[in-house]
């Protein structure tokens, strides 16, 4: 589904996540439930649900934006947006 800046492509089915790089969501005032990940050789990103246990590829439209807090959020609406 494309929401705004960022498309959800596909859940991942299965997945270890030593697989893929941290990218956002671990550095904060509060504890993050969902974290961004990136995966070497590949454009796209991945947002992890540890609630759910589970994996997400997404595409942004401007990959290098991706970066601040305020970009970590509009990530997490667009997945929730998306109706994953």
């Amino acid at each position: 589904m494309v929401t705004g800046k960022y498309h959800f492509i596909r859940e991942i089915e299965s997945f270890s996540l030593d697989s893929y790089v941290p990218h956002l969501g671990w550095i904060g005032a509060d504890i993050k439930i969902m974290k961004i990940y990136s995966k070497v050789g590949s454009l796209n990103f991945y947002l992890h649900d540890e609630i759910r246990d589970r994996l997400f590829e997404f595409v942004a439209a401007e990959p290098r934006s991706l970066k601040s807090s305020e970009e970590y959020k509009s990530v997490v609406e667009a997945y929730w947006a998306s109706g994953w």
